[in-house]
């Protein structure tokens, strides 16, 4: 996954300034939530996903789909 609010940014300041500075280069504008990433993982384990086959589920806000520095949705 793409940047996700875990215990490996410690060090690196604190999470509000982490993100601040990640975000600026996420199209929607945040990290991933835990949570995010065990959803995706979930739904792909889960018969709503019987019918999914070979592809690529990225959970990035984004980031992939979009060169560095594109626009970026900002909630109103």
């Amino acid at each position: 996954p793409g940047g996700t609010k875990t215990p490996i940014w410690a060090g690196r300041g604190s999470m509000d300034e982490v993100e601040a500075q990640l975000a600026r280069g996420i199209p929607l504008a945040r990290m991933a939530e835990v949570d995010d990433i065990a959803k995706a993982a979930l739904y792909l384990a889960s018969d709503d996903a019987k019918n999914v086959s070979g592809t690529e589920l990225v959970v990035d806000g984004g980031a992939t789909g979009a060169p560095y520095g594109a626009p970026v949705h900002r909630a109103a």
